[in-house]
């Protein structure tokens, strides 16, 4: 019989980053989120794809600080209101 290894190495860039996480903290928990949000920013790709991906996470990263403040703001004014 003859004994077959089979290993993938899906992503050979030498800027992905790994990291040990030793235990169990949730699905998403904040180690996770960092490696991914950073192998996200590193990744090279010139597929047409890829780039409009990584203009749409950049616009979704961002957001309107007025816009927040006047949500909470107006949130803070309702609860008020609710309790006079």
């Amino acid at each position: 019989m003859e004994s077959i290894t089979i290993t993938s190495n899906l992503v050979s860039n030498s800027n992905v980053q790994t990291s040990k996480i030793n235990t169990y903290l949730g699905l998403l928990n904040s180690d996770y989120k960092n490696i991914v949000k950073a192998n996200f920013k590193n990744f090279k790709s010139s597929s047409i794809y890829s780039i409009k991906q990584r203009v749409k996470s950049n616009q979704f990263q961002t957001c309107c600080s007025v816009g927040t403040s006047l949500k909470v703001l107006i949130f803070f004014i309702a609860t008020i209101i609710a309790f006079i």
